[in-house]
């Protein structure tokens, strides 16, 4: 029954990751497009994600924890990964859901690492583009490039 029940976990955090991935996108799109009202939109999305995203991550763990003491299996930590490594040895565990799930996991966490480096880059591009207007703006050699008549 702990089987299903991480199995379910699993396929929730899945959907759960897709859907911090696309909101990632989306902050993307909003960055580019400076469009602080979808900015802002994803932002809020993004913080209910992550809070879904943690909530799955602990109840997964406590499943996990109820898994290793019924079959009683060495691990050194309560992860997906060392469940898997340790199970094996348990033939009445049926691993190939959880095995398949935990690779899907790993590349949408790979996928939103990367989209998360992209929006960094954008962020700090467009942080660092408003800083030098600034110092164009207020620096005093440029004044009389302000002053001048067209």
């Amino acid at each position: 029954m702990e089987i299903n029940e991480l199995k379910q976990s699993l396929i929730e955090q899945r959907a759960n990751l897709q859907l911090f991935l696309e909101t990632l996108l989306k902050q993307r799109r909003a960055i580019i497009e400076n469009n602080i009202v979808s900015l802002e939109e994803s932002i809020a999305a993004e913080e209910q994600l992550l809070m879904r995203i943690h909530n799955l991550e602990q109840e997964s763990k406590e499943t996990i924890k109820n898994l290793v003491r019924t079959h009683g299996l060495k691990v050194q930590n309560y992860s997906l990964s060392m469940l898997l490594s340790a199970a094996p040895a348990k033939s009445e565990i049926k691993l190939d859901d959880l095995f398949n799930l935990q690779n899907i996991i790993q590349r949408l966490v790979n996928e939103i690492s990367r989209a998360n480096e992209h929006n960094r880059v954008l962020v700090n591009h467009a942080r660092s583009f408003v800083r030098e207007t600034i110092n164009s703006l207020v620096n005093d050699n440029s004044a009389q490039l302000l002053d001048r008549k067209i």
